[in-house]
Order: structure tokens, then sequence, then C-alpha cells
């Protein structure tokens, strides 16, 4: 091998090496202040807790993306948009969300949730409450890549002027 293919072949293991040891340090910074205890299992196979509010909706993170988005046909290059939450503006929304998969996703709502990335882990249960101060369409989303990442992307809250 002469001496420009070792040096090509030296940075690509060296960027390799940096990608993973960022994306451990990104999950495991993600952890702080969230409970890492197991949850228990309630009677339908979900995570304790992981019911819909009244008045509000469950959201359901699988293998399938949210809500079984990929059965929907869900994603960014198909146009389809999955889940759609309608609300009036005004309104207190109330979402549960469960993950049931086997990997980390994170759930946040473009303007009402973006910002601390909300992290949930298998088998954990977030519940968040907000109201629906501006009018307008929301981009429901993960922000964590992973096997299913374009099945939960296309989500949407709908915020319908009152």
């Amino acid at each position: 091998m002469d001496q420009n293919k070792r040096i090509v072949v030296a940075i690509v293991i060296v960027a390799l090496l940096g990608a993973g040891a960022t994306a451990s340090l990104y999950y495991l910074s993600s952890m702080r202040g969230v409970s890492t205890s197991t949850s228990s299992t309630s009677f339908n196979g979900y995570p304790a807790g992981c019911t819909k509010p009244a008045g509000g909706f469950l959201i359901i993170a699988s293998h399938l993306g949210w809500n079984d988005s990929e059965l929907h046909g869900a994603g960014v290059t198909a146009g389809v948009v999955w889940p759609i939450m309608n609300v009036a503006q005004g309104s207190t929304v109330n979402i549960t969300v469960c993950n049931t998969d086997i990997q980390a996703h994170s759930f946040n709502i473009e303007y009402y949730l973006s910002q601390p990335v909300n992290t949930i882990h298998p088998g954990q249960v977030l519940h968040f409450s907000f109201v629906a101060t501006q009018a307008g369409t929301f981009q429901v989303y993960c922000e964590i890549p992973c096997s299913i990442h374009i099945y939960m992307i296309s989500g949407q809250l709908r915020v319908l002027p009152s």
C-alpha cells in the first residue's frame, strides 16, 4: 500500500472513531435528569402509565414509528403526514408518549417542545402539557437517528385559530 492510501485509510479510521465517540457522548448526555429505572408493564403490554390522557393524545414510539406510521405510508419522502393532532388555539394540549421500541427516541414539537431534546428511553413514558397559543401547523419529530427515523419526522400538530 502506498503512502497516500495509508493516509486515506488513517483519516477514515479516525473519522469513524470520532463519529462513534460523538454518538456515545450524545447518548450519555441525553440521559441526564431522566429516570433510568425499568417501568413495570401494564396489562396491555405497554409500560405502566401508557394511557391516553382525557381529551388528549397517546403517541406510541414502536418499531413501526409513531403510532405505526410506517403502516400508514408516512415519511418525508412519501409526503404522508402521520400522526396528525388537531387542537383549537388557546386549548391545553395533553400528550402521553410511550416508548415500546428497543431504541431510544425523542419527542419534539416545533415551537412548543423543541428544547431541550425530550429523550424517551425504551419502556419509558413521558407526559407533556402546554397551551396551544400559536395557531399554525407544527412538525412533530424525533431528533435521535435510528433504524426507523424516517417514520418519526413527519407528524403534525395543527393548532386551529379560535
